[in-house]
């Protein structure tokens, strides 16, 4: 099965073009209602936080571009994770001879791609599908399956050759990145998904059996107090909530309810 084969039967699809959730991009309320000390402004109130629902599905049109830096945050969180003296993180880029994928279905090319990294010098990270091309209209809808890689490992330029001339597989090494989360937003703002298979895989140095990273996906803590924000919902009928991102109200206006993100 060829990479534009592999697209051709709706094994991936292009990112934020799925369909949204009736709820998607909703307003949500956390807060704090707790006693706030009596030298500052909140003292009495209940500090609101605003946030928008999100889906936290690469498909989202409407959750798409907090989706990307929310799982970009979590990439960067985890790469910084593994660290060694003098390697850094690197962007590389490869893609697969079509004429040999022609009969290969996609995770052998995914476990060829592995192997031809580990040939080069690439000790582990991150790999993104990429199904699509930009065509000559800057969109991507150009059938071109490849993959993009932030990783470890010293990247052998007589390698890189060898393996083109004996594979016919590109690999490009795009060097340190200035900033690991721009470029993984970035790499994931057009990636491909499917229902089948993982949009973002860590393998190598990096992948789960070898490094174990906590992520703190807490909400902030209150601006006054310090202690975690708790989902709320707004009490009153005949009004509507006050306006604005942040804001101090009257605690009985709002109750604490089970959080849809615990």
């Amino acid at each position: 099965m060829s990479a534009t084969s592999i697209i051709s039967q709706n094994t991936f699809s292009l990112c934020g073009h799925g369909d949204p959730y009736h709820d998607c991009q909703e307003l949500l309320y956390f807060g704090c209602k707790r006693t706030h000390g009596p030298l500052n402004e909140a003292k009495g109130k209940a500090y609101v936080k605003v946030v928008r629902r999100n889906c936290g599905r690469l498909r989202c049109p409407k959750c798409l571009d907090k989706v990307t830096s929310n799982k970009a945050r979590k990439i960067k969180q985890r790469l910084k994770a593994w660290k060694v003296d003098r390697l850094t993180i690197k962007h590389i880029i490869v893609s697969p001879d079509t004429n040999e994928t022609d009969g290969m279905n996609y995770p052998e090319i995914k476990k060829k791609a592995y192997k031809l990294m580990k040939r080069c010098g690439v000790l582990g990270g991150v790999m993104v599908v990429h199904p699509f091309r930009c065509n000559d209209f800057h969109r991507y809808e150009k059938p071109g399956l490849h993959f993009h890689i932030l990783g470890y490992g010293n990247v052998r330029g007589n390698k890189v050759k060898e393996t083109f001339e004996k594979e016919k597989w590109i690999i490009k090494n795009k060097g340190k990145r200035k900033s690991v989360f721009v470029t993984a937003k970035y790499i994931l703002g057009h990636c491909g998904v499917s229902e089948k298979y993982s949009t973002i895989n860590w393998f190598g140095c990096c992948s789960y059996n070898k490094l174990r990273v906590k992520i703190n996906d807490k909400h902030p803590g209150c601006i006054y107090c310090g202690e975690e924000l708790l989902q709320m919902a707004w009490r009153p009928t005949k009004f509507k909530p006050p306006e604005g991102n942040e804001f101090l109200d009257e605690p009985r206006n709002w109750t604490y309810v089970k959080s849809e993100y615990a």
